[in-house]
């Protein structure tokens, strides 16, 4: 039958740490049914560390001071000592980060992490205490995330530290935004309009870097996404240098354009036969 340990008269300034017995295992003799009584009031041995030390304290373990039912007694236990560490106790404020563990869905980031509140007051042994720079939470997944996840986080603490207030909720934001990229597409097509002749462009295509959404931009395709125009309207027979104009898809950027100007030439209509 297992014994929880339980520390009484620990000064304010100490703080009980691993490695420390937490339960004895006792044979206990008497009859089933006050054995299973004896079992369901989860017995504990009281330990008295009025007299303890910084440090691994040890004490004897006496069966006379198990608060055993009437009608049973101990055979004989797993320990005969018990052993308590003792560590000075001490309060220090962090902050939290947010532990993720999982990727977003295809074409999103995760951009940054935050927690209300941003520093937590925590407290316990000042071996574990003293070297920490910031707490983090047990892990939140963010599998195939595609907006921003707000949720209640758990702080993983190490065993001897209890925050304060003990029951402070953590509220953890994980930022996931669309994936923005930039892109570059060589050859797409140059074309006029509003000429009444015919007419050839050089080069026949311009290379567009454009930036916009991963799961946008990755699927256009040169041909029939964008339009690389150059407005012909009233020019007559020659030899031109002109701008294009660019007409892109919505959520489409344009980053740059190569070359800036196009040479057009237009060419005289053939005379007829006679």
């Amino acid at each position: 039958m297992p014994l929880t340990v339980r520390y009484t008269h620990v000064s304010e300034e100490f703080i009980v740490v691993p490695p420390s017995t937490k339960t004895v295992d006792v044979l206990v003799r008497g009859l089933k049914f006050r054995i299973n009584e004896a079992k369901k009031r989860e017995l504990g041995y009281i330990l008295d560390l009025s007299s303890s030390r910084i440090g691994v304290n040890t004490f004897l373990f006496n069966f006379e001071d198990i608060p055993l039912p009437k009608g049973l007694s101990v055979v004989r236990s797993n320990l005969s000592t018990l052993v308590v560490k003792l560590d000075h106790k001490i309060r220090k404020k962090l902050p939290v980060q947010v532990v993720v563990s999982g990727k977003p869905e295809t074409g999103y980031d995760l951009v940054g992490t935050g927690t209300e509140p941003r520093w937590v007051w925590v407290e316990g042994s000042k071996t574990l205490l003293e070297p920490l720079t910031l707490l983090k939470t047990k892990p939140l997944d963010i599998g195939n995330a595609d907006e921003t996840i707000r949720k209640e986080a758990v702080l993983d603490l190490p065993e001897g530290l209890l925050p304060l207030p003990s029951g402070v909720r953590i509220s953890a934001k994980v930022l996931i935004e669309e994936k923005i990229i930039t892109k570059a597409f060589k050859s797409v097509p140059v074309q006029g309009k509003n000429s009444a002749y015919d007419f050839s462009i050089a080069p026949s295509g311009a290379e567009l870097i454009i930036k916009g959404p991963f799961k946008v931009l990755d699927t256009l395709t040169p041909e029939t996404d964008f339009e690389v125009l150059i407005d012909l309207s009233g020019s007559s027979p020659g030899e031109y240098k002109r701008y294009a104009t660019i007409r892109l898809p919505v959520e489409m950027v344009l980053v740059s354009a190569k070359p800036e100007w196009f040479t057009v030439k237009i060419h005289q209509p053939s005379k007829k036969a006679k």
